[in-house]
């Protein structure tokens, strides 16, 4: 079996030490390079090839971000960030590194080994990126994604990429409320999609993206300054408004209740993921008919379970296919529990809405 080639980018010298020392352990994986800045990390991948780069965003020379926007421009490459201890700031940078087409990222600590998870983190992750499944995207092409979906009008025919049921598209006029699941791979598919729908999409969209505290909020600041729509973290109490979209906060439940936002770190048992999509969809549970579920890029299955109970109750559910996907776990796992009704190309997404709405 052909094992997994990394290349560990990281200014500091005990970091480089620490995540060699971790992959050699294991049989999958082969270290083939280390870098210490920027400019190294873009020269390196030039001429080793790695199947994934662990990318450090704070270093010398040239940091982090600009070294992922080179690299995706001239040669994409799976990248898995590197991010210091969560602060506002550095979830601004992270945020601005998925945009420019990492796919994912970890933390590290100022003393490694003081998070007891951080070596099955970053493990699990290089191999769930390194899967031969997952897609990576020229920065450019990300670009002519957005500006194709943008200039589609609602008046422009798309076809489904894939029908899975025999019902019809619901009228516009009876949805008031649009709700996005969705996880890695998710604020590069959201930076295309969010600016792309314009004031075309009167409802209010309510996004479940995994990501921790912090994040989410400088993902929805990222959105906002890109798009027509008003885009904003969801906060307790918040009343939904249309051309408005809503990310629901890292590290928090996000529930809806006659059209108001109900936000609280309470413990739902047996769900993995806070925001968790089948929270978000399970407090609609009482008007299937109005709402439009969506689910989208994404590792594991959340929000299939919820998305099955409402489509057989007649909601019209709407997936990302499967090719388009980053990591298709999400919209695949709704498919095989027949809860999807139709699934089209991240390409035309943003016009299939259009039609729908308008």
């Amino acid at each position: 079996m052909k094992k997994i080639s990394l290349l560990i980018v990281d200014d500091s010298v005990i970091f480089r030490t620490a995540f060699k020392k971790i992959f050699d352990k294991l049989d999958d994986i082969e270290v083939v390079g280390a870098a210490s800045n920027g400019k190294q990390a873009v020269e390196m991948t030039m001429k080793l090839k790695p199947d994934i780069i662990t990318m450090d965003i704070e270093m010398p020379v040239m940091n982090g971000l600009d070294a992922t926007k080179e690299i995706m421009e001239s040669m994409p490459t799976k990248i898995l960030l590197v991010s210091s201890l969560t602060t506002d700031g550095t979830a601004d940078e992270t945020i601005k590194g998925l945009s420019y087409g990492a796919l994912d990222f970890v933390h590290k600590v100022n003393r490694f080994g003081s998070q007891s998870d951080i070596s099955a983190d970053v493990i699990n992750k290089v191999r769930s990126i390194a899967d031969g499944s997952v897609k990576v995207l020229r920065t450019s092409k990300l670009k002519d994604q957005y500006n194709k979906s943008k200039n589609h009008g609602f008046h422009k025919d798309v076809s489904p990429s894939k029908v899975y049921t025999n019902r019809e598209k619901p009228q516009g006029s009876s949805i008031k409320l649009l709700t996005i699941g969705i996880s890695t791979g998710g604020p590069n598919t959201l930076a295309n999609l969010i600016p792309s729908l314009g004031l075309d999409i009167s409802v209010p969209i309510v996004i479940a993206q995994h990501m921790p505290p912090f994040f989410t909020k400088s993902l929805a600041e990222r959105l906002n300054e890109k798009s027509e729509l008003t885009v904003v973290e969801a906060e307790d109490g918040m009343k939904l408004e249309k051309n408005h979209v809503y990310i629901c906060p890292g590290g928090k439940q996000t529930r809806i209740t006659r059209m108001q936002l109900q936000v609280d770190e309470k413990e739902v048992i047996d769900e993995l993921y806070t925001p968790s999509y089948n929270v978000l969809l399970e407090s609609y549970k009482d008007r299937p008919q109005s709402i439009l579920p969506i689910i989208m890029t994404g590792m594991g299955a959340d929000g299939s379970r919820e998305l099955k109970k409402l489509h057989d109750r007649g909601s019209y559910v709407i997936a990302q296919s499967i090719d388009s996907c980053v990591i298709n776990g999400m919209p695949k796992s709704a498919i095989e529990a027949g809860a999807v009704d139709v699934s089209y190309h991240i390409d035309d997404f943003s016009s299939a809405l259009k039609q729908i709405m308008n």
